[in-house]
């Protein structure tokens, strides 16, 4: 009974009755169903960009990052800075603005200069309980600098530490005072 087993399935294997194998249409449309993903993945990152909803348009984002084998446009890698701005993750706006302004997208290269303009490179410790607090002398009115303070108090409140942007400005650690100055070498602040 064994040998009869074996041999039907040597013969379908032989013959591709066995499941499916692997050929130039399967990898094609493996190809066409990712490509397929990457249009309808770019439809609702241009849909919740539209309607100011930066957490679904920077996890449409970060979907279309993992599919394989696509190329990622430079205007996608611009709409995912936007959305990480947004959110004030200021290190994945700079990472996706540089990519679409390697791109030759224009707009992205203006946000990189406007954010290294208006804003410093800063990492803060790990901090000890009692010292995670971070607060700014003068509150930005700026929607997007506010939001960047805000999930750098959140992080230092969160895990005690930070790396990221911040707005120029004074600064309160606990009770360390610090200031961040526009597209300086990156501060550390113990």
């Amino acid at each position: 009974m064994k040998l009869i087993n074996r041999l039907t399935l040597c013969v379908a294997l032989s013959v591709g009755i066995a499941g499916p194998s692997i050929t130039h249409s399967t990898v094609s449309a493996a190809a066409d169903a990712n490509e397929a993903e990457l249009v309808r993945l770019t439809a609702e990152l241009k849909k919740h960009l539209s309607k100011n909803q930066n957490k679904g348009a920077n996890d449409a984002y970060e979907a279309i990052l993992k599919l394989k084998k696509v190329t990622v446009p430079a205007d996608l890698h611009y709409m995912g800075g936007l959305a990480s701005r947004a959110l004030g993750d200021l290190i994945a706006a700079m990472a996706r603005f540089e990519k679409a302004s390697a791109g030759g997208h224009a707009a992205a290269k203006e946000e990189v200069a406007s954010i290294q303009s208006r804003f410093g490179q800063v990492e803060i410790a790990k901090q000890k309980k009692e010292n995670r607090t971070l607060t700014i002398d003068e509150a930005p009115f700026d929607p997007i600098a506010r939001a960047a303070v805000d999930t750098a108090a959140a992080a230092v409140a969160d895990t005690g530490k930070f790396e990221g942007w911040l707005p120029v400005g004074s600064y309160k650690l606990g009770s360390k005072a610090f200031t961040v100055t526009a597209n300086a070498k990156m501060l550390k602040v113990k």
